[in-house]
């Protein structure tokens, strides 16, 4: 009679330890892991090249600006990752992508920014990032609309990795985005080396 009575007090605890450890480990949980790590690890570079920036206002204003709503939509990807989430940080650093292919192949508009700027360490790695923020979103875009266009059972939300594969990709990118960032930090800063003009020597005739 007491072994009867154990039995059904254990199985809520195992469900409930079940559902959990599923939770952690579903694929899109992941995914928005990854893509909030490489956005705040890109928000973080940019934020450093507002201070190298400063003697330039407009052109830090803008690096800030841009750091600090990396970092935010990556908060948000983390605490509430809709589609909708997805989707607009998706866009955010495929604009900061093309916003940098253009100050590096044409320049812009912005004062002291107008010659094409030359390419460092910091940008090609903060623009790494924001090309596998747009690489992973559209991922994980992709699958969520597949799976509503098919009509499945299963959601893309209810995918589940094992712990161990969730665990593993997760300490991946967050070590991979550790390593670049400090790596991109770490490089000084130079400003692109504006078109210097040669003027000649001056000659001096001397009459014999």
């Amino acid at each position: 009679m007491a072994r009867t009575l154990e039995t059904p007090n254990r199985r809520p605890h195992t469900t409930r330890t079940a559902i959990a450890v599923e939770d952690r480990s579903s694929l899109h949980q992941v995914i928005s892991w990854v893509i909030a790590t490489f956005a705040a690890a890109g928000g973080l570079i940019h934020l450093e090249a507002s201070l190298d920036h400063r003697d330039l206002t407009l052109i830090a204003i803008g690096f800030a600006a841009m750091g600090l709503t990396q970092l935010a939509l990556a908060g948000v990807a983390l605490v509430r990752p809709s589609p909708t989430v997805l989707f607009g940080v998706g866009a955010l650093h495929a604009g900061i992508a093309l916003v940098w292919i253009l100050s590096r192949t044409i320049g812009s508009f912005i004062p002291g920014a107008e010659q094409a700027a030359q390419v460092g360490v910091a940008d090609v790695v903060a623009n790494t990032f924001s090309i596998a923020v747009v690489g992973v979103t559209i991922v994980a875009l992709t699958l969520d609309r597949s799976f509503q266009a098919l009509s499945l059972d299963r959601s893309f939300q209810a995918l589940s990795l094992r712990p161990t594969t969730a665990r593993t990709i997760r300490l991946v990118a967050l070590v991979g985005a550790f390593i670049l960032t400090v790596t991109a930090l770490s490089v000084p800063h130079q400003h692109a080396a504006h078109p210097e003009v040669s003027v000649p020597a001056p000659t001096h005739s001397q009459d014999h």
